[in-house]
């Protein structure tokens, strides 16, 4: 089934004490790997930074399978900077704040 980005950052609700658990330990753990509003700020930021001047000498070879995207356009540097975020909410907040931009 499809969810909608804002369907993967409710929690959602224990059904047995297992559950519970492993809810607060998820939710403990995804607590410390998602970014504040400042690095999400920041992150949103390099998404949308000017491409490097033909002097810089920057390596993408890892991106250049981004089904035929240019090596700067947005697809491609909101990429790279997906890869440096910890978790998947992470990726979810920086796609649903790069959309709102």
């Amino acid at each position: 089934a499809v969810r909608s980005a804002a369907s993967h950052m409710a929690p959602a609700a224990p059904k047995s004490v297992t559950e519970t658990l492993r809810y607060a330990m998820q939710e403990s753990l995804e607590s410390v790997l998602i970014p504040s509003d400042e690095e999400v700020a920041g992150y949103v930021e390099k998404c949308f930074i000017d491409p490097p001047s033909e002097d810089d000498t920057v390596s993408v070879s890892a991106l250049d399978g981004v089904k035929g995207a240019p090596t700067w356009s947005l697809l491609t540097r909101l990429a790279s900077t997906a890869g440096d975020l910890k978790c998947f909410k992470a990726v979810v907040l920086l796609w649903t704040h790069v959309v709102a931009t």
